[in-house]
């Protein structure tokens, strides 16, 4: 399944079996969980036909594309939106 994944996505772990943590080198405490999210940091194309992700808390650990579905970011609250119309109406600060 191709949803397009970039780098900065956040990624839902929809994969709710055993992963194969002999092949990880990680134990079942230190993989990911079916729901939980997940910051995408790298995308993995190497394996002709397999898309892996590479999530923030794992470096150098590529995980199933197909394990994952891509999450929207939570919508912003009313403070959220106060703080971003108040930043956009500052003026630019001119270094002088």
């Amino acid at each position: 399944m191709n949803e397009n994944w970039q780098v900065g996505d956040l990624a839902l772990c929809i994969y709710d079996d055993e992963w194969a943590c002999v092949e990880t080198g990680l134990d079942e405490t230190q993989v990911p969980r079916a729901g939980k999210t997940y910051l995408v940091t790298e995308i993995d194309a190497d394996l002709p036909g397999f898309l892996c992700l590479v999530l923030a808390g794992w470096p150098g650990k590529a995980w199933w594309a197909e394990c994952f579905s891509k999450a929207a970011p939570p919508a912003a609250d009313e403070f959220d939106r106060e703080v971003i119309a108040e930043y956009l109406r500052q003026p630019d600060e001119v270094a002088g």
